[in-house]
């Protein structure tokens, strides 16, 4: 998924002018995911139980993850990063 990530910001960060270059962009992603793609296929086949199992582990994440961004329309502008000016 972090891989499926640069197509996205690389297509939201159009307005940019300092957009990174990488060789073989658009090539070297859609390999990689093709074959970690294949791994988790023929791990499913392969080993069905360990891996519905491993699989069940991470939705239980699922319900978290949705009680912590309910609610939330935008992300947060205040991170607690920037100082203060007013004072």
């Amino acid at each position: 998924m972090a891989v499926a990530a640069v197509f996205v910001l690389r297509q939201r960060a159009t307005e940019t002018t300092s957009v990174y270059r990488a060789w073989g962009h658009s090539y070297l992603p859609w390999v990689y995911m093709l074959a970690t793609a294949y791994l988790t296929i023929n791990t499913l086949y392969a080993l069905p139980g360990r891996s519905l199992a491993g699989l069940g582990l991470i939705a239980l994440g699922l319900p978290v993850y949705f009680y912590y961004t309910r609610g939330r329309s935008q992300p947060q502008k205040d991170d607690g990063l920037e100082s203060d000016q007013s004072s």
